[in-house]
């Protein structure tokens, strides 16, 4: 969910389609989205202070601290971002549409806390390693089914959205002309969320809860070898371990967790 990362990290944004997306393993065959946080390219000190609100109840409070000192730098950042739902025009009073008489589509609040950190140190031109922990601890709401009958309409909502995510990463170029370069990650990745299921369109009776957790393992490799400015190769190597667990329970009542483990490896050039 694209909207539950903060755009002030962004630094670049690049999309890799159809081949180069063996770079990201089995799966992503269809491409990748590739997110990379702000670097400062030389010595100093700067920030970004951002204060927003808007319509719909919308507030936006955030923090960015970023460094460098000759081979070092680092970036801080801690934002809170909240909604009261999306605003729409008042052309309905459809409760599946509206919200206690107001012009804001029914269930679509959101609330975010995100904490991220990252170091870097360059060892020589040739090598650098980096370290980034991210947090994300997020609820919001989804709006109801309008294209269903209301006897088949599904009322729910995330109470808990939460990520950890702990990355270290590093590159390696092996000469001085620079054609041969390894690059590698090896990530730790928690996430857990409940999604509530309510009785009708006023989201006061839950009828069902579903509680996941995931815990994954991962590492990538890639080799990119460029013997003349016209060709390349590139050999991938991908891995992770992932355990999920699910219990699904109307309020009151217990429930068994289910419990699924997914380990997949792959390597293509």
């Amino acid at each position: 969910d694209l909207s539950l990362i903060p755009a002030d990290l962004l630094g670049k944004m690049t999309v890799s389609k159809g081949a180069h997306s063996i770079l990201y393993g089995a799966n992503t065959l269809g491409g990748a989205v590739n997110m990379t946080t702000i670097e400062r390219a030389g010595d100093g000190f700067g920030g970004i202070v951002r204060l927003q609100a808007g319509e719909g109840g919308t507030k936006l409070a955030s923090l960015l601290h970023d460094g460098r000192i000759g081979d070092f730098s680092y970036i801080v950042y801690g934002g809170y971002t909240g909604s009261d739902g999306f605003v729409l025009p008042a052309s309905t009073d459809d409760s599946l549409k509206y919200q206690n008489g107001r012009r804001l589509r029914t269930n679509t609040d959101m609330e975010r806390l995100s904490l991220f950190g990252r170091v870097e140190y360059a060892f020589s031109e040739a090598t650098k390693l980096g370290l980034s922990i991210q947090y994300i601890d997020a609820e919001k709401g989804v709006a109801p089914e309008e294209h269903k009958s209301r006897a088949k309409t599904r009322f729910w909502r995330y109470s808990l959205w939460q990520r950890s995510l702990v990355t270290l990463s590093g590159e390696h170029v092996f000469n001085e002309e620079r054609t041969v370069t390894l690059r590698g990650a090896l990530w730790f990745d928690n996430f857990a969320q409940d999604i509530e299921q309510f009785t009708n369109v006023t989201y006061t009776d839950i009828s069902k809860t579903q509680s996941d957790e995931d815990r994954t393992l991962g590492g990538r490799f890639s080799l990119l070898w460029e013997p003349t400015a016209d060709d390349a190769l590139t050999i991938a190597l991908n891995g992770y371990n992932s355990t999920h667990d699910e219990t699904i329970a109307a309020p009151g009542t217990a429930a068994d967790p289910t419990t699924f483990q997914q380990a997949l490896y792959s390597v293509g050039a």
